[in-house]
């Protein structure tokens, strides 16, 4: 061999990890937007250029962080669960916008019942007993909300998409639906159902220019972690590689980037984002 290329040289050091004008005028829903992941989806956004229509069912929330939004935002109220509900959203974003580019379903529900007596449970040294006392109440309230509310928002992001011949879908799942949690069945089943139905969607209309993927999250800093027993939370930091909890922002930019031009060949993916705690 005569001569030498010299060192690899990687980018530039001032180069930053930004999307530059791709987001910019593009029309992006986001549900669960008052809280927690929801509201980092939308910062994260707005902050990109988009044009963020904040969505959730305590409307004070969704206002509240629409005005804190930069740029262009609107917010909405809707239950996810109530499938005209999901319908008149869209149909009014849609008057407002002349399209929806990005959807990013963050709405969901824990149970805090079952966690508390979970807790309860651990502390006085017992095995845990909560799938034969389960009611069917506690059952269709987790399915309703996480499953079928996943189903109608991806549902009516397809009616408008597909017309468009393209989009991007991303939902917020949980690791508890990957890995499943011990006595928390209801949760997990409603999880485990909304990654099963990113993969089968986005078999579906991949070839028809639209990207449907999921996030399965951690343990991440929101108020649904913050209202979860002592008991059960006490040695997460210790069992996470990381050694700390997550972000919203963190899962936030996941969502930012499988969005983007540069996940254009990522569909179907359930990313998880817990800090390591699948490795162990």
């Amino acid at each position: 061999m005569t001569g030498s290329a010299g060192p690899l040289r990687g980018p530039s050091i001032s180069m930053s990890f930004r999307y530059t004008g791709e987001f910019d005028g593009r029309t992006v829903l986001v549900t669960g937007g008052g809280s927690g992941i929801g509201a980092a989806v939308a910062g994260e956004f707005a902050s990109a250029g988009a044009c963020v229509a904040v969505a959730d069912i305590d409307a004070e929330a969704a206002a509240r962080i629409s005005a804190e939004l930069p740029g262009e935002s609107t917010s909405h109220c809707v239950d996810v669960a109530n499938s005209q509900q999901v319908f008149r959203l869209f149909k009014e974003i849609c008057r407002l916008r002349d399209s929806v580019d990005v959807v990013v379903h963050c709405a969901g529900v824990d149970d805090p019942d079952t966690k508390t007596l979970i807790a309860a449970q651990q502390e006085r040294g017992e095995r845990a007993d909560i799938t034969a006392q389960l009611s069917d109440e506690q059952w269709q309230r987790m399915i309703d909300i996480n499953l079928s509310g996943a189903f109608y928002v991806v549902r009516s992001s397809l009616q408008h998409m597909l017309p468009q011949g393209r989009g991007s879908i991303v939902v917020i799942g949980s690791q508890a639906g990957v890995t499943g949690v011990s006595a928390y069945p209801h949760y997990s089943a409603s999880k485990g159902g909304v990654h099963a139905l990113c993969r089968a969607v986005a078999a579906e209309v991949a070839g028809r220019g639209i990207r449907v993927n999921s996030i399965a999250p951690g343990e991440i800093d929101t108020p649904m972690l913050a209202r979860t027993p002592p008991a059960m939370t006490g040695t997460l930091e210790v069992r996470i590689p990381a050694l700390r909890r997550g972000r919203p922002e963190e899962v936030a930019r996941v969502a930012l980037f499988l969005a983007s031009e540069m996940a254009g060949y990522v569909v179907g993916e359930t990313v998880m984002v817990n800090g390591g705690l699948s490795t162990v």
